[in-house]
């Protein structure tokens, strides 16, 4: 959605994105899966490939529309109800 926003000059809706998320990159994940594959794990076995790492979901958000040159004064992080909330 950033990407294809970074192109319109619209305003971008979010919830407050106070939620944290252990963010990774695809090629890690599948590493991670490649040697579960491999390692001998018995069936059943609870694998964790995660970093560990929380992130707020409005960080990211704010680093990638940075990454992205999009202005960060096009970022609404209250326009939209959290999951749950009575807005």
């Amino acid at each position: 959605m950033l990407v294809k926003s970074s192109q319109a000059n619209k305003r971008l809706e979010f919830t407050e994105g106070n939620h944290n998320r252990d963010f990774s990159y695809v090629e890690k994940v599948a590493e991670g899966l490649l040697r579960v594959g491999v390692s001998g794990a018995e069936q059943g076995s609870v694998i964790n490939i995660a970093t560990g790492n929380l992130t707020s979901i409005r960080s990211y958000i704010e680093i990638a529309a940075k990454d992205q040159g999009i202005d960060e004064r096009r970022l609404d992080f209250v326009a939209l109800p959290t999951h749950g909330s009575k807005r």
